[in-house]
Protein backbone atom coordinates (compact mmCIF):
# COMPACT_ATOMS: atom_id res chain seq x y z
CA UNK A 1 0.00 0.00 0.00
CA UNK A 2 3.06 2.36 0.82
CA UNK A 3 4.85 1.42 -1.59
CA UNK A 4 1.80 2.10 -4.24
CA UNK A 5 1.53 5.41 -2.94
CA UNK A 6 5.08 6.05 -3.22
CA UNK A 7 4.98 4.51 -6.88
CA UNK A 8 1.77 7.25 -7.50
CA UNK A 9 3.30 10.35 -6.09
CA UNK A 10 7.06 9.57 -7.92
CA UNK A 11 5.22 9.90 -10.93
CA UNK A 12 3.64 13.39 -10.49
CA UNK A 13 7.17 14.38 -9.18
CA UNK A 14 8.80 13.58 -12.04
CA UNK A 15 6.38 14.83 -14.72
CA UNK A 16 6.98 18.14 -12.42
CA UNK A 17 10.66 17.99 -12.93
CA UNK A 18 10.11 17.55 -16.41
CA UNK A 19 7.89 20.31 -17.04
CA UNK A 20 10.20 22.50 -15.34
CA UNK A 21 13.33 21.14 -17.76
CA UNK A 22 10.85 22.20 -20.16
CA UNK A 23 10.04 25.21 -19.61
CA UNK A 24 13.90 25.90 -18.53
CA UNK A 25 14.62 25.17 -21.84
CA UNK A 26 12.13 27.05 -23.67
CA UNK A 27 12.82 30.15 -21.73
CA UNK A 28 16.30 29.52 -22.86
CA UNK A 29 15.07 29.28 -26.47
CA UNK A 30 13.51 31.88 -26.06
CA UNK A 31 16.43 34.01 -24.27
CA UNK A 32 18.57 32.75 -27.18
CA UNK A 33 16.16 34.07 -30.08
CA UNK A 34 15.83 37.50 -27.92
CA UNK A 35 19.37 37.82 -27.51
CA UNK A 36 19.82 37.31 -31.65
CA UNK A 37 17.74 39.44 -32.26
CA UNK A 38 18.84 42.22 -30.19
CA UNK A 39 22.22 41.58 -31.41
CA UNK A 40 21.12 41.83 -35.66
CA UNK A 41 18.97 44.91 -34.18
CA UNK A 42 22.30 46.51 -32.90
CA UNK A 43 24.14 45.56 -35.74
CA UNK A 44 21.51 46.81 -38.69
CA UNK A 45 20.92 49.99 -36.64
CA UNK A 46 24.68 50.70 -36.41
CA UNK A 47 24.80 49.64 -39.84
CA UNK A 48 22.52 52.30 -41.03
CA UNK A 49 23.49 54.79 -38.84
CA UNK A 50 27.06 54.28 -40.75
CA UNK A 51 25.80 54.96 -43.64
CA UNK A 52 23.76 57.97 -42.54
CA UNK A 53 26.88 59.19 -41.42
CA UNK A 54 29.25 58.18 -44.27
CA UNK A 55 26.48 60.15 -46.52
CA UNK A 56 26.09 63.13 -44.58
CA UNK A 57 30.01 63.03 -44.20
CA UNK A 58 29.84 63.83 -48.29
CA UNK A 59 33.83 61.84 -48.41
CA UNK A 60 32.74 59.82 -51.50
CA UNK A 61 34.88 59.89 -54.53
CA UNK A 62 33.83 62.14 -56.92
CA UNK A 63 31.37 64.04 -55.26
CA UNK A 64 31.51 67.62 -55.19
CA UNK A 65 29.60 69.19 -52.17
CA UNK A 66 30.18 71.87 -49.00
CA UNK A 67 30.91 69.27 -47.20
CA UNK A 68 33.68 67.76 -49.69
CA UNK A 69 35.50 70.97 -51.34
CA UNK A 70 36.61 74.58 -50.17
CA UNK A 71 34.18 77.16 -52.29
CA UNK A 72 35.84 79.86 -51.69
CA UNK A 73 38.47 81.21 -54.26
CA UNK A 74 40.10 84.50 -55.03
CA UNK A 75 39.85 87.04 -52.03
CA UNK A 76 36.40 87.10 -51.53
CA UNK A 77 34.73 84.72 -54.17
CA UNK A 78 32.68 81.95 -53.22
CA UNK A 79 31.42 79.40 -55.66
CA UNK A 80 27.39 78.74 -55.02
CA UNK A 81 26.65 74.95 -54.84
CA UNK A 82 22.83 75.27 -54.11
CA UNK A 83 22.96 73.09 -50.92
CA UNK A 84 23.57 70.47 -54.26
CA UNK A 85 26.15 67.60 -54.77
CA UNK A 86 27.20 67.91 -58.05
CA UNK A 87 29.58 64.75 -60.15
CA UNK A 88 32.97 65.26 -61.08
CA UNK A 89 33.37 65.44 -65.16
CA UNK A 90 35.75 62.43 -65.16
CA UNK A 91 32.54 60.27 -64.20
CA UNK A 92 31.08 61.15 -67.43
CA UNK A 93 34.42 62.28 -69.51
CA UNK A 94 33.80 61.19 -73.40
CA UNK A 95 30.10 59.91 -73.06
CA UNK A 96 27.43 61.35 -75.20
CA UNK A 97 24.07 62.70 -73.29
CA UNK A 98 22.24 59.67 -74.74
CA UNK A 99 25.20 57.44 -72.91
CA UNK A 100 24.33 59.35 -69.72
CA UNK A 101 20.40 58.97 -70.00
CA UNK A 102 19.61 56.00 -71.27
CA UNK A 103 22.43 53.31 -72.28
CA UNK A 104 25.37 53.61 -69.11
CA UNK A 105 23.48 56.00 -67.08
CA UNK A 106 21.51 53.11 -65.22
CA UNK A 107 24.11 53.91 -62.45
CA UNK A 108 23.72 57.51 -62.65
CA UNK A 109 20.17 57.25 -62.72
CA UNK A 110 19.71 54.93 -60.09
CA UNK A 111 22.17 56.98 -57.89
CA UNK A 112 19.48 59.69 -57.85
CA UNK A 113 21.75 61.90 -60.78
CA UNK A 114 20.03 64.16 -63.04
CA UNK A 115 21.54 66.67 -65.18
CA UNK A 116 21.80 70.53 -63.88
CA UNK A 117 19.41 72.45 -65.13
CA UNK A 118 19.52 76.08 -66.92
CA UNK A 119 19.01 77.85 -63.88
CA UNK A 120 21.60 75.85 -61.48
CA UNK A 121 24.16 75.81 -64.01
CA UNK A 122 23.65 79.36 -64.55
CA UNK A 123 23.76 79.58 -60.94
CA UNK A 124 27.30 78.43 -60.33
CA UNK A 125 28.60 79.67 -62.89
CA UNK A 126 28.06 83.14 -62.72
CA UNK A 127 29.06 82.62 -59.02
CA UNK A 128 32.50 82.39 -60.35
CA UNK A 129 32.29 85.68 -62.26
CA UNK A 130 33.94 88.89 -61.57
CA UNK A 131 31.32 90.75 -62.36
CA UNK A 132 32.94 93.10 -65.42
CA UNK A 133 33.90 91.11 -68.51
CA UNK A 134 32.02 88.47 -70.38
CA UNK A 135 34.85 86.31 -71.49
CA UNK A 136 38.66 86.60 -70.81
CA UNK A 137 40.41 88.33 -68.46
CA UNK A 138 42.82 88.53 -65.20
CA UNK A 139 39.98 88.95 -62.69
CA UNK A 140 37.62 86.02 -63.96
CA UNK A 141 41.08 83.68 -63.86
CA UNK A 142 40.16 82.95 -59.67
CA UNK A 143 36.56 81.31 -60.31
CA UNK A 144 37.26 79.98 -64.03
CA UNK A 145 40.52 78.00 -62.64
CA UNK A 146 38.62 76.77 -59.01
CA UNK A 147 36.09 75.70 -61.42
CA UNK A 148 38.31 73.75 -63.66
CA UNK A 149 40.34 72.34 -60.67
CA UNK A 150 37.38 71.29 -58.87
CA UNK A 151 35.11 69.84 -61.23
CA UNK A 152 37.85 68.35 -63.88
CA UNK A 153 39.28 69.43 -66.89
CA UNK A 154 38.07 67.62 -70.22
CA UNK A 155 40.93 69.25 -72.62
CA UNK A 156 44.85 70.50 -71.22
CA UNK A 157 47.59 71.68 -73.35
CA UNK A 158 51.31 73.01 -71.75
CA UNK A 159 51.72 75.40 -75.11
CA UNK A 160 48.83 76.17 -77.25
CA UNK A 161 50.21 78.79 -79.14
CA UNK A 162 48.44 81.90 -77.86
CA UNK A 163 47.88 80.72 -74.49
CA UNK A 164 49.99 78.93 -72.01
CA UNK A 165 49.11 75.74 -69.53
CA UNK A 166 45.54 76.30 -71.49
CA UNK A 167 42.63 74.32 -69.42
CA UNK A 168 39.26 73.71 -69.82
CA UNK A 169 35.56 72.25 -69.10
CA UNK A 170 33.20 71.72 -71.44
CA UNK A 171 30.10 70.23 -70.61
CA UNK A 172 26.60 69.33 -71.10
CA UNK A 173 23.75 70.62 -69.13
CA UNK A 174 19.92 71.62 -69.00
CA UNK A 175 16.95 69.62 -68.38
CA UNK A 176 14.72 67.78 -70.95
CA UNK A 177 13.49 70.11 -73.41
CA UNK A 178 15.62 73.13 -71.73
CA UNK A 179 17.66 73.67 -74.83
CA UNK A 180 15.40 72.48 -77.60
CA UNK A 181 14.62 75.79 -79.98
CA UNK A 182 14.08 76.39 -83.73
CA UNK A 183 11.97 73.42 -84.18
CA UNK A 184 14.43 71.07 -83.13
CA UNK A 185 14.27 69.08 -80.26
CA UNK A 186 16.68 66.88 -78.06
CA UNK A 187 19.20 69.47 -78.13
CA UNK A 188 21.74 69.86 -75.06
CA UNK A 189 22.84 72.84 -73.82
CA UNK A 190 26.57 73.17 -73.69
CA UNK A 191 28.82 75.35 -71.52
CA UNK A 192 32.55 75.68 -71.32
CA UNK A 193 34.66 77.23 -68.29
CA UNK A 194 38.36 78.13 -69.27
CA UNK A 195 41.77 79.13 -67.64
CA UNK A 196 45.42 80.05 -68.79
CA UNK A 197 48.50 81.12 -66.95
CA UNK A 198 49.43 83.24 -69.39
CA UNK A 199 48.70 84.50 -72.83
CA UNK A 200 51.42 85.60 -75.41
CA UNK A 201 49.90 89.45 -75.68
CA UNK A 202 46.89 91.82 -74.67
CA UNK A 203 43.72 90.49 -74.65
CA UNK A 204 40.31 92.62 -74.75
CA UNK A 205 36.62 91.57 -73.49
CA UNK A 206 33.21 93.15 -73.35
CA UNK A 207 32.96 95.42 -70.30
CA UNK A 208 29.40 94.52 -69.53
CA UNK A 209 28.55 97.20 -67.30
CA UNK A 210 29.64 100.08 -70.52
CA UNK A 211 28.90 97.39 -73.27
CA UNK A 212 32.63 98.41 -75.06
CA UNK A 213 35.62 95.99 -75.60
CA UNK A 214 38.75 96.84 -73.72
CA UNK A 215 41.80 95.38 -72.30
CA UNK A 216 40.64 92.64 -70.15
CA UNK A 217 44.19 91.02 -69.94
CA UNK A 218 47.94 93.06 -70.02
CA UNK A 219 50.88 90.63 -70.90
CA UNK A 220 53.49 91.37 -68.23
CA UNK A 221 56.72 89.33 -70.19
CA UNK A 222 58.09 89.32 -65.98
CA UNK A 223 54.89 87.70 -64.59
CA UNK A 224 52.11 85.60 -64.90
CA UNK A 225 48.81 86.75 -63.71
CA UNK A 226 46.56 84.02 -65.25
CA UNK A 227 43.60 84.77 -67.13
CA UNK A 228 39.84 83.29 -67.12
CA UNK A 229 37.26 82.58 -69.23
CA UNK A 230 33.46 82.75 -68.61
CA UNK A 231 30.97 83.99 -70.81
CA UNK A 232 27.00 84.32 -70.96
CA UNK A 233 26.45 81.94 -74.09
CA UNK A 234 28.52 79.25 -72.25
CA UNK A 235 26.34 78.37 -69.09
CA UNK A 236 26.94 81.87 -67.25
CA UNK A 237 23.84 84.61 -66.88
CA UNK A 238 25.81 88.04 -67.10
CA UNK A 239 22.51 89.88 -68.11
CA UNK A 240 23.85 90.28 -71.51
CA UNK A 241 21.17 88.21 -73.03
CA UNK A 242 18.21 85.86 -71.37
CA UNK A 243 19.19 82.21 -73.00
CA UNK A 244 21.86 80.65 -73.85
CA UNK A 245 22.73 80.67 -77.45
CA UNK A 246 25.18 77.86 -77.96
CA UNK A 247 23.44 74.40 -77.87
CA UNK A 248 24.50 71.06 -79.29
CA UNK A 249 22.75 67.85 -79.93
CA UNK A 250 22.89 64.92 -78.13
CA UNK A 251 26.08 63.35 -79.74
CA UNK A 252 29.28 62.64 -78.21
CA UNK A 253 31.90 65.14 -77.81
CA UNK A 254 35.56 64.10 -77.24
CA UNK A 255 36.43 66.96 -74.59
CA UNK A 256 32.90 67.24 -73.17
CA UNK A 257 30.85 65.56 -70.10
CA UNK A 258 28.16 65.95 -68.22
CA UNK A 259 26.72 68.73 -65.17
CA UNK A 260 25.18 66.11 -63.22
CA UNK A 261 23.67 66.84 -59.54
CA UNK A 262 21.48 65.59 -56.78
CA UNK A 263 20.23 66.45 -53.88
CA UNK A 264 21.31 66.20 -50.27
CA UNK A 265 19.77 65.16 -47.43
CA UNK A 266 19.50 68.24 -44.93
CA UNK A 267 21.43 67.39 -41.81
CA UNK A 268 18.96 67.81 -39.36
CA UNK A 269 17.10 65.07 -41.49
CA UNK A 270 19.91 62.45 -40.99
CA UNK A 271 19.98 63.50 -37.48
CA UNK A 272 17.04 62.70 -36.24
CA UNK A 273 17.02 59.32 -38.33
CA UNK A 274 19.73 58.35 -36.32
CA UNK A 275 17.88 59.74 -32.97
CA UNK A 276 14.78 58.27 -33.99
CA UNK A 277 16.99 54.31 -34.47
CA UNK A 278 18.81 55.13 -31.01
CA UNK A 279 15.74 55.67 -29.35
CA UNK A 280 14.36 52.46 -30.67
CA UNK A 281 17.22 50.54 -29.79
CA UNK A 282 17.04 51.86 -26.01
CA UNK A 283 12.71 51.23 -25.76
CA UNK A 284 13.86 47.70 -26.51
CA UNK A 285 16.30 47.39 -23.81
CA UNK A 286 13.69 48.56 -21.24
CA UNK A 287 11.20 46.14 -22.53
Amino acid sequence: MLQGLSTFQAVPGAERRKAQNDGDRHQLGENTIKHWEHTMTRSAMALTITCLLLASSGTRAGIISRSTVDTSFGAAGRANLQGLEWLHLSETAGLSRDDVMDNDGVAFIAGGWRYATRSETETLITSLWSGIYDGWSADNFAGASWFVDTFGATFEASASGFFTDLTWSRFFFGDVGECDRDGFVGLSCVGLVQAAMDASGDIQSVNVGTGFAEVAYSNDPNTMQGLGWIREDWGADLGVNSENTIFQTRSRIDDAASLLVRDVPAPATIALVILGLLGQTRLRRFR
